[in-house]
């Protein structure tokens, strides 16, 4: 004998499941501008290799983020716009960060430290 509900169910399931992506999809965004932070301290402290090292786990994870962004009905469509206006404002920062390690890496050659 078929679940009547089994529609409800299904429907709420992937409700649930989207809003489950969303709020994961907003952990990775906060997770960029904790790793951007870490990667200027490393530049602070004269790290370049490993501010660099920082830099590719945080391209890493903006492509695995906006993978995700892109692809249809995988968050609501109410979460959507949030989402994606976090993920501007991490492409700003992690900007900023590329444009430190760029300064910073542009003065250890110029100082013959590379």
């Amino acid at each position: 004998m078929a679940d009547s509900n089994y529609p409800f169910q299904a429907r709420n399931l992937f409700e649930k499941s989207a809003m489950v992506r969303s709020e994961a999809i907003r952990t990775q965004i906060r997770s960029v501008y904790t790793f951007c932070d870490w990667a200027e301290s490393q530049l602070q402290g004269q790290s370049l290799d490993e501010a660099q090292i920082i830099m590719s786990k945080i391209r890493n994870a903006m492509s695995k983020i906006s993978f995700h962004l892109q692809e249809p009905g995988h968050v609501s469509p109410e979460a959507m716009g949030e989402l994606r206006n976090m993920f501007a404002k991490a492409e700003v920062r992690v900007q900023q960060t590329e444009n430190a390690l760029s300064s910073q890496k542009s003065r250890m050659i110029g100082n013959g430290n590379v």
